[in-house]
């Protein structure tokens, strides 16, 4: 099912393994201690609010979609391809303007690499399944 030859499904599943990342990235198996540490505060004091996710969600679909439409005027027909796309997109957009948001924020190296790399793995998922799934 394409859209402005995005493939629609792919951005909502993509959309859909974001968010799973994000439960296990988020977790207290992976960095949740050590990402509230960094923000000075307590996993207690994040409580669930569905209404964010809701909205987080939207803007996954979002970040899906756009990378579908750059992949298609980037004439890209392959994972491998799709992967360089993404690693290119979060080096020079994503990795250079979080680092200058938490550069004048104050905020720690650690608190970066946590927000980045999670960045990181959700754009490799969306590229994998954009990619594949042409």
């Amino acid at each position: 099912m394409q859209l402005f030859h995005v493939n629609i499904l792919a951005v909502i599943l993509s959309s859909i393994l974001c968010m799973v990342i994000g439960s296990i990235w988020y977790s207290k198996s992976l960095f949740s201690r050590q990402w509230s540490e960094a923000l000075g505060r307590k996993m207690e004091d994040f409580k669930p609010v569905y209404s964010i996710y809701a909205f987080v969600f939207l803007l996954f679909l979002l970040e899906a979609f756009i990378f579908g439409k750059i992949s298609y005027y980037a004439r890209i027909t392959d994972v491998f391809g799709s992967v360089q796309l993404a690693l290119l997109i979060w080096v020079g957009f994503v990795a250079a303007l979080t680092g200058i948001n938490f550069i004048f924020e104050k905020r720690s190296r650690k608190l970066y690499f946590i927000t980045a790399g999670y960045h990181l793995a959700n754009i490799i998922a969306i590229s994998v399944i954009m990619g594949a799934w042409k």
